[in-house]
């Protein structure tokens, strides 16, 4: 099994749900290829599991398979059958596609709007009362966003264990000067730190790793989204397997100096747990820590009492209805939270009254599931401009950056403005990116199933 065809595998598992084991009525516009004919036939639409074992295709729980759906009358791992709820073409067998939600033979169902859809504040599960940022200044203009995107440069190599190399490389922070990069590179279970010389070079060269594979305080078990502190001196990684968020510090801003600090989390459902964290990110001040607690479905919010501080606790929680979160971001003057919700394929906008509140509030979202411009397809991750107008959206499936923008910082109404990045592997393509950051007009991408960092910048 080729690399790609595994790590789109694995992007399956997180974006299906539990909602699959619904009864549905099924469209049988071609019985012989139906699922449930050829379970009837003893003989089910195989995936194939995402465990330890990829040719045994013989499951007992959800998470065995690819599409999350383990079939228990068979045993075994399958697609989704015609007419099955879906939120992504990768569920559904051949050539078919999720349409309108749905798995469909082409033609079948009408693709969701590719327009700028009309959004509507949406009230958060828990009732609490809609919230809208209104404490920031609304700009007299809209943002001016560059209309294309050409890719600059990109660095490392894999699927290897070299030091210059990744092997699905899954989060990626930068430093204040932009001269030190820290990457999560997944499979090798380890950071890896890169630098170079001044803020213009494009010549990245690889200083250290730290971390192994393993559950101890210096290893970790597929670690995702990291992302430093204000001071550049600590960083918190998002070690999904372990169910935690880790710390390595160093004492001074040399790019090798790193070492174990702390953790917090654990395994399970509590306020105090995780499930499978996939991003963490920090508010300014340095004092509040966000975890995308994704099977969980919900946002975590850590504090601790001041920044020499590594004793962290839950704050609060909020968005128990969220659909796999991953990848959100806090925005510049945080009063809102952005959140990438892979399972529903789309991003959902938080806001609280003010920096103090733990009260936040689900005020919109946008995004179906499709390729159309205003669509998405496993949305890894979010990032937001410093002046709050504008949003990248890493729309993983798509293997694509979505930008959107929104008429003023009082608006909660996002319309898509452009996309850039294709599926491949050439400098100009990109493949299932799970994270990026944007750093002095650039987008510096975690191109995960390519195992390199691209660059990209609006051309000159």
């Amino acid at each position: 099994m080729s690399k790609i065809q595994w790590n789109r595998r694995a992007i399956a598992a997180a974006i299906s749900g539990a909602a699959a084991s619904a009864v549905v009525v099924f469209r049988r516009n071609d019985e012989a290829d139906d699922v449930e004919a050829r379970r009837r036939r003893g003989k089910p639409a195989i995936e194939g599991p995402c465990g330890s074992k990829p040719t045994d295709n013989k499951c007992k729980r959800n998470n065995e398979c690819c599409t999350r759906f383990c079939d228990r009358d068979t045993g075994r791992c399958r697609y989704k059958a015609l007419g099955e709820p879906c939120s992504s073409d990768i569920q559904c067998r051949g050539d078919r596609q999720c349409l309108d939600g749905v798995c469909s033979l082409p033609g079948t169902a009408t693709v969701g709007p590719t327009t700028t859809p009309t959004v509507s504040p949406i009230a958060s599960a828990t009732n609490t009362p809609i919230a809208t940022a209104t404490n920031t200044p609304a700009p007299t203009s809209t943002p001016s966003v560059q209309p294309s995107w050409n890719n600059l440069t990109t660095f490392g190599s894999g699927p290897a264990a070299g030091s210059s190399n990744f092997d699905s490389p899954s989060g990626v922070a930068l430093t204040s000067d932009g001269r030190t990069m820290l990457i999560s590179d997944r499979d090798n279970h380890r950071v890896s730190v890169w630098t170079r010389s001044t803020n213009a070079s494009t010549d990245w060269s690889n200083v250290t790793t730290f971390g192994s594979q393993g559950s101890g305080n210096t290893q970790f078990y597929q670690p995702y989204g990291l992302v430093l502190t204000p001071d550049d001196l600590s960083v918190l990684i998002a070690d999904k397997s372990n169910n935690r968020i880790v710390i390595w510090s160093r004492s001074s801003t040399s790019a090798s100096d790193w070492s174990y600090l702390a953790q917090f989390g654990s395994t399970g459902s509590g306020a105090s747990n995780f499930s499978d964290p996939l991003n963490v990110d920090i508010s300014a001040n340095g004092l509040d820590a966000y975890v995308s607690d994704s099977l969980n479905n919900r946002v975590s919010v850590w504090n601790r009492p001041d920044t020499s501080s590594s004793s962290w606790s839950n704050l609060t929680t909020f968005g128990g209805s969220l659909s796999y979160p991953s990848g959100g971001r806090l925005s510049s003057d945080g009063l809102n939270f952005y959140v990438a919700e892979i399972s529903a394929a789309r991003v959902s906008m938080w806001s609280r009254p003010n920096t103090s509140s733990t009260s936040w509030a689900q005020v919109t979202s946008f995004g179906s599931a499709g390729s159309g411009s205003s669509q998405f397809q496993s949305p890894y991750a979010v990032f937001p401009t410093t002046d709050n107008m504008a949003l990248y959206v890493v729309d993983c499936g798509n293997s694509r950056i979505s930008v959107w923008i929104r008429p003023n910082t009082s608006s909660i109404s996002w319309s898509n403005v452009l996309t850039f990045g294709t599926l491949g592997s050439t400098t100009s393509n990109l493949s299932f990116p799970y994270n990026a950051i944007n750093y002095n007009a650039k987008v510096y991408i975690a191109d995960t199933n390519n195992d390199r960092i691209s660059i990209w910048q609006p051309p000159a």
